[in-house]
């Protein structure tokens, strides 16, 4: 009741830890209460005395959060991995997905992105939606981990084969990594581009297999029906863009749209893709 109404304090102050002796059931309740009302020490002990109720990777999670609480950074690593480590006996994605919540509700964003790749990797179990991973995959790429991506997309392909979203996301990666040549690309994203024809990730994925191909001409016919608005394009969309443009003779290299282009905005990978045309 104390729990439903927001009333923290007054639980924590009504149930002293050694209620959870006679009482199991108060333990998660006193658990969040002690968090809600930051009760470190308290909830420390608290898990000393009665964390064996708990599943081991809560546990180590718990006390992981406690750490980061109290500013313990090498307690925190250690508990967490721990957690980490009793997750992986529990079958399917089900411990993980606690791990992320658990450090989700703590703030602890780092840990929380740990325990969805862990939780994704397994391939199997409650796992999200791929749309729902937004957060995550644009936190891997602000931090450039392409691989990471490129693994998450490679699972959710299995579990997701006809989402256009995350054919479009795979092929792109696959493309700036190497790991298809461009007329496999072309292939696979040919049907896609003529059924979403005014869905930009699409054509401009489909215009990128074309000049990594050497067909700056197609590429330029994949831009064609599309009204374009240089300025409002992410770095990435038009940097296909501009690359088509020079590719095709529209635009020098010295152009201004070239030459302020903020190439520091792109992946590695598609500085390495498109730079001949932008800077070389």
């Amino acid at each position: 009741f104390l729990t439903d109404l927001g009333l923290f304090s007054r639980l924590a102050e009504i149930f002293p830890n050694e209620s959870v002796a006679n009482s199991p059931g108060l333990l998660p309740l006193l658990l969040r209460a002690l968090q809600q009302t930051a009760a470190w020490q308290r909830e420390s002990e608290l898990l000393d005395a009665h964390g064996g109720l708990l599943p081991r990777y809560e546990l180590f999670a718990r006390r992981a959060i406690v750490a980061a609480k109290s500013g313990d950074t090498a307690a925190l690593a250690s508990q967490w991995g721990a957690a980490l480590d009793e997750a992986k006996s529990v079958s399917g994605a089900t411990a993980y997905l606690a791990l992320r919540r658990l450090a989700g509700d703590a703030g602890m964003q780092d840990e929380a992105e740990q325990a969805l790749i862990a939780a994704i990797r397994t391939g199997r179990g409650p796992l999200p939606l791929y749309a729902d991973l937004k957060p995550l995959l644009q936190s891997l790429s602000a931090r450039d981990r392409e691989n990471a991506l490129l693994e998450i997309c490679a699972i959710y392909l299995s579990l997701e084969p006809s989402n256009p979203v995350l054919l479009t996301q795979y092929a792109y990666l696959a493309l700036l990594n190497r790991l298809a040549t461009p007329e496999t690309i072309i292939e696979a994203m040919k049907p896609l581009a003529g059924a979403f024809p005014k869905e930009l990730p699409i054509q401009c994925a489909l215009a990128a297999a074309y000049l990594a191909g050497d067909l700056p001409e197609e590429a330029a016919a994949v831009f064609a029906p599309l009204e374009i608005v240089p300025e409002k394009l992410a770095p990435a969309y038009r940097a296909v863009w501009l690359a088509t443009r020079v590719a095709t003779g529209k635009l020098e290299k010295s152009a201004p749209e070239i030459v302020r282009f903020p190439l520091q905005d792109l992946h590695q990978s598609e500085r390495r893709m498109f730079g001949k045309w932008l800077r070389e």
